[in-house]
């Protein structure tokens, strides 16, 4: 019996199959983090970089929910980011800064892994925060770094909320007030794993 040859192997990444609009996400991501970027390198401040990238993950947040509930999800998420993002610049000046990461960056998984349990955020977990706060305590700053790191990541949640929700601003019938989610501590201090610091699908896993 013939058998058929064998396909090459780049058919394999051209094939488009069932993806349940991710390609609608990873646009959306793609021009948060594009356009900020683009505007620090036509402005010459690509040492801000950082701080823009970092606000621009609050386009990945609530990408199942109906538009309402993920324009909800992305404020607090991104007010989150931005906090993380001020909190690693104000430790970066501290003379043993390393030392300060490695206990506030476990300080801050702890935490954060409670708010987004929380908060129920999709994709769950701490790992954008702690990414974003270890980084930027990383990176060289000075005093007046820390208003314009945070001033940077507050405009880069703007711009991917914009973005993420464009297709509603103009038209008036698909436009809806966000709708921000009541935090429910106290359940995310009772389920299971929340005294380990972990949420029930573990504090780094994503969707």
């Amino acid at each position: 019996m013939n058998q058929p040859p064998p396909r090459p192997p780049w058919q394999g990444l051209l094939r488009w199959g069932p993806h349940g609009g991710a390609h609608r996400v990873a646009l959306r991501a793609g021009l948060s983090v594009l356009v900020p970027l683009l505007v620090l390198v036509l402005v010459g401040r690509v040492e801000w970089t950082p701080y823009a990238a970092f606000g621009a993950f609050t386009s990945l947040y609530g990408r199942n929910h109906a538009r309402p509930e993920r324009a909800g999800m992305q404020v607090v998420a991104g007010g989150f980011l931005t906090l993380a993002v001020t909190l690693g610049v104000v430790v970066s000046l501290a003379p043993a800064s390393r030392w300060l990461v490695v206990v506030l960056g476990a300080l801050l998984a702890a935490a954060g892994s409670l708010t987004s349990d929380a908060y129920r955020w999709h994709p769950p977990g701490p790992l954008f925060l702690v990414f974003a706060f270890a980084v930027c305590a990383m990176v060289p700053a000075v005093p007046t770094t820390v208003p314009v790191a945070a001033g940077v990541a507050a405009a880069s949640v703007l711009v991917s909320l914009v973005i993420a929700h464009v297709e509603a601003l103009g038209h008036r019938d698909r436009w809806h007030r966000p709708q921000l989610p009541a935090p429910r501590f106290r359940d995310a201090l009772e389920a299971p794993g929340a005294r380990a610091g972990s949420t029930p699908t573990g504090p780094w896993s994503l969707p």
